[in-house]
């Protein structure tokens, strides 16, 4: 059987990567795939695409990512875990929805988190107050309220949560 995905979606600086490395140290067979990395090479390559913030609006990283899940998938049996941040349409059409299509199970969480919450934590990492995540955050948690009322999602509200209950609270919802 092939891998799964365990995508754990949210607002930047809701605790996703961290939540997802403290996941796959307490569930064998699991591996965290971090989507971004792949943006950080495209970033690098001498013939880099036009500088995103948001590396979702380059076809090419959606492409690479849809490919590298599914390649992976078909390596290793397990799960593999996907701590990003996905909530626009044409991204999540091109990723979530295309992994489906192609027959790979695809398991998707939202960790929500108050504004202030999401700060916090973001203070406490060292990030700088005013820092593009948390500009994002009015328009990631829009799209999460849209995409939660309109699929059929798992959600968990991580606003009063310890990463430690966080992971726990995961763990229930973990394939």
């Amino acid at each position: 059987m092939a891998a799964q995905v365990f995508w754990l979606n949210g607002t930047f600086g809701v605790g996703k990567s961290s939540a997802a490395r403290m996941l796959a140290a307490t569930h064998a067979d699991s591996y965290v795939f971090e989507p971004e990395l792949i943006g950080h090479v495209l970033k690098r390559l001498p013939a880099s695409p036009p500088r995103h913030h948001n590396y979702q609006h380059l076809r090419l990283w959606r492409l690479l990512t849809r490919w590298t899940l599914l390649l992976l998938s078909h390596a290793w049996r397990g799960v593999l875990i996907a701590p990003m941040t996905m909530v626009e349409p044409r991204p999540r059409t091109e990723t979530i929805f295309a992994l489906r299509r192609a027959g790979l199970m695809v398991h998707e969480v939202v960790l929500v988190a108050s504004q202030d919450r999401v700060a916090a934590r973001m203070r406490a990492r060292g990030a700088p107050p005013d820092n593009w995540g948390l500009r994002q955050f009015t328009r990631c948690a829009t799209h999460l309220e849209h995409i939660l009322n309109q699929f059929y999602i798992a959600s968990i509200d991580a606003d009063d949560l310890d990463l430690a209950a966080t992971v726990d609270a995961l763990a229930q919802l973990f394939p």
